[in-house]
C-alpha cells in the first residue's frame, strides 16, 4: 500500500514539474511580446526573480523525486534478494549438495524458479523431464532426483556447443549422468503457421512422452517470441498430464506466447502465474472429452 502511494507521489512530483516548465515557457513568451530592454528594469528583475524561483522549485522536485523513486527501487531490490536468499535456504533442505554449483543470477534460473520446479517435481513425480537450455538448473535438478530417490531423467537441451560440454562436464563430476543428458542441439529453422521460427534441431533424440517441460530457452533476443516453438513442436510428445514451466513470464513477449498456446491448443489450460524474480508461468496439459 505504501509503495502504490509513493508511485503515485512520483507522478505527481512529475506532472507538477511538466506544469511548471509549460507555464514557465508562457511567461518567457509573454516577456519577449512587451519587448524586454535594458531600460525596462522592472521587467528585467521580474523575470530573473521568477527564472531564480522556477529553478529552485524544480530542483527541490527533482530531488524528492529521485529520492522517493531510490527508495523503491531500494525496498523492491532487498525484498527480491531476501526471497532469493530464501528459496537457496529451501533448496539446501531438499538437496544435499556434494560439490559446489555455479551461480544463480543473471541469465541462470533464479532461486525462487528452481524452488517451484523442485515442488512441481516433488508433487507430480514425472518420469521424463525435458529442460529447454541448460546451465545450473540441470546440475540442481538432478541434485533433487538422486536426493528424492526418483526415477526420472532429464534431458537438456543446449544450442551452445560450448556450454553443452560446461554443464555435461559438471553433471558428470557430481555424478549425476543417470540423472541428466546434456543434449547439443544446433538451431535450424521451422515453419509453423507460416512464420519461420528458429529452435533447436531434436531430429535425432529419442523422446519418450514428456511428462515436465521447462522453459527457459533460446534467448528471448533471439527473434520475437522465440520460444514459442516449444509446444508447437512438442505437441505430440507431450503426455496426458504434462507440467510446462515457463521462465521470464514478466515479459510481454512470453505473455503473448502463452495467449498463443492456450488459443491454439484446447488440451491445454494456463495453471498459474507466479510472481517470482523474472516471473513464471505454470501450464498442464488436460485430456479432452
Amino acid at each position: 500500500m505504501k509503495t502504490k502511494i509513493k508511485k503515485h507521489i512520483i507522478e505527481d512530483i512529475e506532472i507538477i514539474i511538466s506544469i511548471l516548465a509549460f507555464t514557465y515557457f508562457i511567461i518567457f513568451l509573454l516577456l519577449l511580446l512587451v519587448e524586454i530592454s535594458v531600460n525596462n528594469k522592472i521587467t528585467i528583475l521580474a523575470f530573473t526573480f521568477f527564472t531564480a524561483i522556477f529553478i529552485l522549485l524544480v530542483g527541490v522536485l527533482i530531488f524528492l523525486n529521485l529520492k522517493f523513486t531510490i527508495k523503491i527501487q531500494t525496498k523492491k531490490s532487498l525484498k527480491n534478494e531476501f526471497k532469493q536468499i530464501e528459496s537457496l535456504l529451501y533448496l539446501h533442505s531438499i538437496i544435499n549438495f556434494k560439490l559446489p554449483i555455479s551461480s544463480s543470477r543473471g541469465w541462470a534460473a533464479s532461486p525462487d524458479l528452481l524452488c517451484v520446479i523442485v515442488k512441481n517435481i516433488i508433487s507430480h513425480k514425472p518420469r521424463y523431464i525435458m529442460e529447454i537450455g541448460s546451465g545450473v538448473s540441470s546440475q540442481i535438478l538432478g541434485c533433487c532426483l538422486r536426493d528424492i530417490n526418483l526415477k526420472c531423467k532429464i534431458i537438456s537441451l543446449d544450442n551452445s556447443k560450448k556450454y553443452a560440454k560446461i554443464t555435461s562436464d559438471e553433471i558428470e563430476i557430481a555424478g549425476l549422468s543417470d540423472y541428466v543428458k546434456v543434449e547439443y542441439t544446433p538451431m535450424q529453422n521451422y515453419e509453423i503457421n507460416n512464420v519461420t521460427y528458429e529452435w533447436y534441431d531434436i531430429k535425432k533424440i529419442n523422446i519418450p512422452p514428456i511428462d515436465m517441460l521447462l522453459i527457459d530457452g533460446p534467448i528471448g533476443k533471439l527473434k520475437h517470441k522465440a520460444r514459442y516453438p516449444a509446444v508447437p513442436i512438442l505437441l505430440k510428445y507431450l503426455s496426458e498430464d504434462c507440467v510446462i514451466i515457463l521462465d521470464d513470464f514478466g515479459r510481454n513477449d512470453e505473455q503473448v506466447i502463452v495467449k498463443d498456446w492456450l488459443k491454439e491448443n484446447k488440451g491445454l489450460s494456463l495453471i498459474s502465474e507466479l510472481n517470482t524474480e523474472k516471473g513464471t508461468a505454470i501450464l498442464k496439459m488436460k485430456k479432452i472429452d
